[in-house]
């Protein structure tokens, strides 16, 4: 069913949308998602992100860093409203195999290698609007025309909101002028000798030492008749703009820019250049320019300087004329200002940003650029719905994206919303008559019949976020998702909607739910082969398959973005428990055997509560003997974290009690936790992620083990001390790490007790299996369980 086919045109959905002031334009694939896919009430959305090469640079908090490189810490996006950098976390980066791109490349101004459905931020020259394009529409509108796109790329922005560093402007422009033609006197001064030929220079000198208040010597040089010294106290010791300086307020920025010209540089009429040998300097000037509306382009050259033979030198060349560059106008088409090459390394990269634009630069020219939103195209799909059909947008999410929800949905003219969540009582009390509600999955699930009772009246509109949580149709999220939405529209966004295809069933059915009935016709038509434990081996009828999953779905991602990333390696560790220990598990043990039943045929509910009883024992001996035993495991994590030796760990245990324990035994190394009692939860990520002195984070299989992102950037290591009963959550658990964006190897270690069920259920996990399709033949069975037999 298209939009046509109830009544309203392509064109006045998505026209509607940008004449109500969406604060973004869409792109073209976005905009057919939001006219085709906009009327319907049930659709999904399986986005891809553009991606530029791997010489593609990003704007860090302390300079440009190659994309390819990243290991973790906030980018700079672009704000559309403001024009503003600023400095985030983003939700997710990319590396994905690509074979070809398009070269965007004039003689000044633009250098980008982008892949075919990249977003292309352009100004129109007759609206004065940004738009965007895909590079691949830009190319064909490029070649199509005699002078070519005349769309203009944005290559400046605003300074982001910056601390600065404590000094005048007088005595910064004293320091630019110390790092371009100073020479401190000993290791560790501030004591600098200024030698000066030009008279200009020595003026200039003079008048901001006086301006500072700084007391200076001068004296000419007999041996080199026109030059003189000035001798004085440096503000600061500096030879080069180092990473402190990008902390610049933008006034700052606006002086050490114009200051700059005077000393290492010319200046001819709109056009100047500024000269360094040193690239940390030239890149950090290119950064001031930019971030206070200059254009400039960045070179660099082997020439002979000042006398010695075969000296680099960085050429920044300052451009006045404005903001904006194009790749239009070209007289000698064979320049290939537009062309098609091979991806640099065979991969395409990108990061997803709330704004969905971003600073970057390559081939010393600076660009603002897009990457791809599911986030931004369903947001106008429920702006038009509540201006058509429903009352209010219900956003269900991963916690950990919350924040970038709430960020996006306050950049809509005339939204309201609400952020649902924080302790009970706050949550009755927050207001939930307005456009839009953003809510953690969890929460929605604990106070799924209060949503509801609130809610119910209501016209609603769903947009489940990360929805291949909904994918166990046997789970609490996919039934309370099911049983909210039953007669409400609905919108699932995922960039990978299928690991294997049983995960479709779940997503056709709350999606387009009469294409099967139930899910035992689904797997009688798709499951063609089995194991001896009745999990699907062989599978047919896939393109059926693919075709029901994009009914009212716009573009599904057919890679499986895992394949490329490192591999994972599982160690298991055995250690052994304190014999006083072994002896408390066992009595233990006995008295929880003691009151199953004796006959052959063991109750699994009961079997399963006796797993998760002594499963506590092994990590908690202090616990269970009031004091008087130790848990070796703590010597065990002990060595883990030293043999790191000092790089981060994420360590994982199933229960509340370990957490509690593990996180105080390594406040030293700076724990951190995140499980059911964390209150402030994005805090306690960000502290992992960002604080080098935190090693250590603590994780509830539960509240960690699944919807958290962002690790991986910095953490290679993962550690499990007490283990899940599925399969599917130890291995969503690992995910933390291994995901897109690791750069190196995972290495999982398992801590095991020997002589405890720890065995069982490791041997469980790997096979691939759960506790409760697991067989417990009857007692003796069950002890060699807990007996680690």
């Amino acid at each position: 069913m298209s939009a046509r086919d109830l009544g309203v045109t392509d064109r006045l959905i998505y026209d509607w949308v940008r004449e109500s002031r969406f604060p973004v334009e869409l792109y073209p694939f976005q905009q057919d998602s939001v006219n085709e896919l906009g009327p319907l009430p049930r659709t999904a959305l399986y986005y891809d992100m553009g991606c530029v090469d791997s010489e593609t640079e990003y704007l860090s908090e302390t300079g440009w860093v190659k994309i390819s490189k990243y290991l973790g810490g906030k980018v700079a996006q672009y704000n559309v409203n403001t024009g503003q950098a600023e400095f985030v976390q983003p939700t997710e980066y990319v590396k994905k195999p690509c074979d070809m791109m398009y070269r965007f490349k004039t003689t000044r101004g633009i250098d980008q290698v982008l892949s075919p459905e990249h977003r292309v931020l352009y100004m129109d020259p007759v609206s004065r609007r940004l738009k965007v394009l895909t590079a691949e529409q830009v190319a064909e509108r490029h070649l199509a025309t005699k002078q070519g796109f005349k769309g203009k790329f944005l290559t400046t922005f605003k300074a982001p909101d910056m601390p600065g560093l404590p000094l005048s402007d007088d005595h910064l422009r004293l320091t630019v002028a110390v790092i371009a033609d100073g020479h401190f006197t000993s290791k560790t001064g501030t004591r600098v000798v200024v030698n000066l030929k030009r008279e200009d220079k020595k003026s200039r000198l003079r008048l901001l030492l006086d301006a500072c208040g700084i007391s200076f010597t001068e004296h000419d040089r007999a041996t080199a008749p026109g030059y003189t010294y000035f001798s004085f106290y440096a503000p600061m010791r500096r030879k080069e703009f180092t990473p402190e300086f990008y902390q610049l307020t933008g006034p700052q920025l606006k002086v050490v820019s114009d200051e700059c010209l005077l000393w290492d540089g010319s200046v001819k009429g709109a056009r100047s250049a500024f000269f360094t040998s040193v690239k940390a300097s030239a890149d950090f000037l290119q950064y001031a320019f930019a971030a206070t509306g200059t254009q400039t382009t960045l070179a660099y050259s082997l020439r002979e300087r000042e006398g010695r033979k075969d000296s680099h030198e960085y050429i920044l060349r300052v451009n006045s004329l404005g903001p904006y560059s194009s790749i239009a106008g070209v007289s000698n088409r064979d320049l290939n200002t537009v062309s098609q090459v091979p991806s640099t390394d065979g991969y395409k990269y990108c990061f997803m940003v709330p704004s969905s634009f971003l600073i970057l630069r390559r081939g010393g020219r600076v660009v603002v650029t897009g990457n791809t939103g599911k986030t931004l195209t369903s947001l106008a799909m429920a702006h038009y719905k509540l201006s058509a059909s429903v009352d209010t947008t219900l956003v269900i999410v991963p916690p950990v994206l919350l924040i970038n929800w709430s960020r996006n949905i306050a950049k809509i003219p005339g939204s309201t919303h609400t952020v649902y969540a924080g302790p009970p009582a706050k949550r009755k009390k927050l207001d939930l008559n307005v456009k839009y509600i953003v809510v953690g999955i969890q929460i929605f699930k604990r106070d799924f019949d209060y949503l509801s009772s609130k809610l119910g009246h209501k016209r609603v509109f769903g947009i489940v976020d990360e929805a291949q949580m909904l994918k166990d149709p046997g789970s609490d999220n996919f039934k309370k998702v099911r049983d909210f939405f039953v007669t409400q529209q609905l919108c699932l966004l995922t960039g990978t909607p299928v690991s294997v295809p049983t995960d479709a069933y779940a997503q056709i059915k709350l999606k387009t739910p009469n294409v099967y009935k139930t899910q035992y016709q689904f797997e009688s038509i798709h499951v063609e082969e089995r194991d001896f434990f009745k999990r699907p081996t062989l599978y047919r009828e896939l393109e059926l398959l693919n075709r029901n999953l994009m009914l009212d779905a716009h573009r599904v991602l057919k890679e499986d973005v895992l394949k490329d990333l490192p591999e994972v390696t599982y160690t298991p560790i055995e250690y052994a428990l304190d014999p006083e220990h072994l002896k408390l598990y066992n009595r233990l043990a006995d008295d929880q055997m003691a009151k199953l039943s004796d006959g052959t045929k063991l109750d699994l509910t009961s079997t399963s509560a006796l797993f998760q009883a002594l499963q506590q024992i092994p990590c908690n001996a202090e616990h269970f003997s009031e004091g008087e035993i130790a848990s070796t495991v703590l010597d065990l994590i002990d060595s883990v974290i030293e043999e790191l030796d000092g790089k981060k760990l994420i360590l994982f245990c199933h229960y509340k009690m370990t957490v509690k324990r593990l996180t105080a035994h390594l406040s030293g190394v700076g724990a951190v936790s995140l499980f059911g009692e964390t209150v402030d939860r994005q805090a306690q990520l960000d502290r992992f992620v960002r604080d080098p002195k935190c090693q250590v984070i603590v994780m509830n299989i539960q509240a960690g083990g699944a919807g958290v992102d962002g690790l991986q950037e910095v953490c290679r290591d993962v550690l499990f001390v007490e283990l899940p009963y599925r399969s599917t959550t130890f291995h969503q658990a690992v995910a933390r790490a291994h995901r897109v964006g690791q750069k190196n190897g995972v290495n999982v270690r398992v801590a095991i007790a020997e002589k405890t069920l720890q065995h069982r259920i490791w041997r469980i996990v790997q096979e691939l299996d759960t506790l409760v399709n697991t067989v417990i033949r009857g007692p003796q069975d069950l002890r060699d369980a807990l007996a680690g037999r």
